[in-house]
């Protein structure tokens, strides 16, 4: 079995920076994932599993990806460069995105030298075609994505951002670890994540939201809402949904 994209949430992604050890469901890999085919990506929560790097590692090399994609916040930056060196000695392409990908590629580029791709922003209207400009080796000088050429790092400026969210869907979270994920806050298990809208008005010194995601607050359709919140609740017998938008109390 070989498939194109495996995403990556590795262990100590979450339960190390998190009170009470919480552990999340790598939702914007999620997102990423619902926007490819089923039989070209897969999603690895090693952090949901509880996966040691040795089984990590063994897990991934049964899937035989030809890239391999990752998020990175500032803390976790160590993490990245730990599996995107492990990668590139099995031959898989690194592409990585996320929070610190976003703010300071270049930085991200310097303390992870194997990264092969950073992603700035909203990924979803150009992973597919991305994924597939890698496979057949070309170079994919275009808006939000950042690349090494001829030893050189090549920034772009641009910050993807998704316009109009009604035109992608909500994460895939089939086949996660659902009833593994854990925070102090619920009173009821199992429970799952949810973004309704992205963006933040305000801009505080110690959150990175209206940078990645800009000030303008977009909303997600009040049908596509309901009817991601029937879906999880019914399929995966969801008992409690924990909203994580920035702006969620601006409307």
């Amino acid at each position: 079995m070989s498939i194109d994209l495996l995403l990556l949430q590795p262990k100590g992604t979450t339960k190390k920076y998190t009170r009470s050890s919480s552990i999340y469901p790598p939702l914007g890999l999620c997102q990423i994932s619902a926007m490819l085919p089923e039989e070209r990506v897969y999603i690895l929560d090693s952090e949901g599993l509880n996966l040691s790097d040795e089984d990590t590692e063994i897990e991934i090399l049964k899937m035989k990806p030809r890239i391999l994609g990752m998020s990175t916040t500032s803390f976790t930056i160590d993490n990245i460069e730990k599996w995107s060196i492990w990668a590139k000695k099995n031959n898989i392409v690194v592409i990585v995105g996320g929070p610190h990908a976003t703010i300071n590629p270049e930085d991200l580029f310097i303390k992870c030298q194997s990264v092969d791709y950073i992603v700035r922003g909203e990924a979803e209207e150009i992973i597919e075609k991305l994924i597939d400009d890698i496979i057949n080796n070309k170079t994919p000088d275009y808006h939000g994505v950042c690349f090494k050429r001829d030893n050189q790092v090549v920034i772009n400026e641009v910050i993807l951002r998704v316009k109009d969210l009604s035109e992608i869907s909500f994460p895939r979270v089939s086949g996660l670890p659902i009833k593994n994920y854990y925070c102090p806050d619920a009173k009821e298990t199992p429970m799952m994540l949810m973004q309704l809208s992205r963006g933040c008005p305000n801009g505080c010194s110690f959150c990175s939201a209206s940078f990645v995601q800009g000030k303008k607050i977009r909303y997600f359709s009040t049908n596509a809402i309901i009817d991601q919140l029937e879906y999880l609740t019914k399929e995966f017998n969801i008992k409690e949904i924990s909203f994580v938008d920035d702006g969620f109390t601006t409307n």
